[in-house]
């Protein structure tokens, strides 16, 4: 432990015996100092040690945050929180970010870290945040200077790519680092072109020498090699993204896929596509870690939609190289969904499933088949809003069958057996009663749902009478 540590330690210990009155003077006094500019390292010691005891754990966190998040603001409008696992020039992953701060500090700038008070957590604590801005903005230029020639040198050299990469965990990070590094180079060239923009785009015309067409068109006359910086600062200003098939026909000039392929508007078509594998990756990723149904929900509908917008400026069933890239997506997604509402009828009877006149034992309630269910039913519920982007009519129209004939049968056997039984029979019945419900509400809807808890009212009534 430093030194200066073992001071705070000291003084915090002291601080601890005092009273939340005398504590909070204390702090307001240094703070006045500070804002008068009368601190000095005694006054320094003495802050830090009454954050340290006076902070709630979510503010000394979103504290420490800020350096990380100070580093790599200026690239915030090109990160983005999911990829289809495939790198794209100016599409930054958000995952990327923390293992890049850890490896500039452990493998790359440790002593820089150190002597900018970094790696202190209660300095960091103690910062303003205009002493995070000042002391992250020179430590980024460092950074920037130094890691410049060392990742051209590397980019160039296999052996030295595959070296950075397994230090920062795969290469899409390297890559990620290298975008990083070279937006650097170029930012005041895209920053000047975006804020030339307005802050939100609705509408994409081509009129006029000011117009967004245009402007798109100069750029990349002058500076072809950055025209993907150029499309990903204007992204954040679109209504919705689908608007980059829009201009993507404006700088064509034909709504003919394959020209566009062959012009200035294959950038904002490979953007589209990269924005759906992002999608489609996510949710194909899904069974691994049994996200919450919302995330399921979000990436389905965010696909749909985004195709749906898209095909009515473009025409997705003409041969091109787009098409084909969509068709395998559209295939991909569906395999994930008929895997998914494939084993739903089995799931339902298992759940929606309970001994007959009270004979047999009760099972044990399963709680995970319960979750499964719900979910395959919300998949299907949603595949059935979206079919017209997937790939799966005949799968579709089999298990939605399957599922609305048979729920109703299933639930009423339930209710039918709830009527009569007592005991540990009606506990259980209570239970699958409630999975039912909420099978009702995920697929036929919340009004369905009050339905089924009011023919369950019914049921437990004649229980309690029998």
């Amino acid at each position: 432990m430093s030194s200066r540590a073992e001071l705070v330690d000291k003084i915090s210990a002291y601080l601890t015996s005092l009273g939340p009155g005398a504590i909070q003077m204390l702090a307001r006094s240094i703070e006045t100092a500070r804002a008068n500019g009368d601190m000095d390292a005694a006054l320094e010691l003495v802050m830090e040690a009454v954050q340290r005891i006076t902070l709630s754990p979510e503010e000394r966190a979103r504290r420490l945050a800020r350096p990380e998040a100070e580093f790599f603001s200026g690239v915030e409008s090109f990160v983005i929180d999911r990829t289809p696992g495939w790198k794209r020039p100016a599409r930054i992953s958000r995952s990327s970010l923390a293992p890049i701060w850890s490896w500039l500090h452990r493998e790359m700038f440790s002593p820089r870290f150190s002597e900018l008070q970094l790696d202190n957590e209660d300095a960091v604590v103690g910062m303003s945040d205009g002493d995070v801005s000042d002391i992250v903005g020179k430590f980024r230029a460092h950074c920037m200077r130094q890691l410049s020639d060392t990742l051209v040198d590397a980019s160039s050299s296999q052996k030295m790519t595959q070296h950075f990469s397994a230090q920062l965990g795969s290469e899409e990070i390297f890559q990620d680092l290298n975008d990083i590094v070279y937006y650097n180079s170029i930012e005041p060239l895209i920053t000047r072109f975006s804020q030339s923009l307005p802050p939100v785009i609705e509408k994409i015309t081509d009129g006029g020498e000011k117009s967004l067409i245009k402007k798109l068109q100069l750029f990349i006359h002058q500076r072809p090699d950055d025209q993907e910086w150029a499309f990903a600062s204007l992204i954040p200003r679109l209504s919705n993204q689908a608007l980059l098939a829009e201009i993507a026909v404006k700088l064509a000039g034909s709504d003919d896929v394959r020209k566009i392929e062959r012009s200035l508007g294959q950038t904002p078509l490979g953007l589209i596509h990269y924005d759906l594998a992002g999608h489609v990756k996510a949710i194909t990723d899904i069974s691994r870690g049994q996200p919450k149904l919302d995330t399921v929900k979000t990436h389905l509908n965010a696909y749909h939609d985004m195709l749906r917008r898209v095909s009515v400026t473009l025409d997705l069933e003409s041969p091109s190289e787009l098409n084909k890239s969509i068709s395998v997506l559209r295939n991909e997604i569906s395999g994930w969904i008929d895997q998914e509402i494939s084993s739903i009828s089995g799931l339902m009877r298992r759940t929606l499933r309970v001994p007959k006149d009270g004979s047999g034992s009760v099972p044990e309630f399963d709680e995970h088949t319960v979750d499964d269910c719900e979910r395959a039913m919300a998949v299907l519920d949603i595949a059935k809003r979206i079919k017209s982007s997937l790939a799966l009519n005949q799968s579709l129209g089999k298990v939605t069958k399957e599922v609305e004939q048979s729920f109703e049968v299933l639930f009423n056997g339930v209710l039918a057996t709830m009527r009569d039984a007592h005991g540990e029979l009606y506990h259980y019945c209570e239970q699958v009663t409630d999975a039912g419900i909420r099978f009702g509400s995920v697929y036929f809807g919340d009004d369905y749902a009050d339905l089924l808890r009011r023919q369950r009212g019914a049921a437990q009534k004649q229980s309690a009478a029998g």
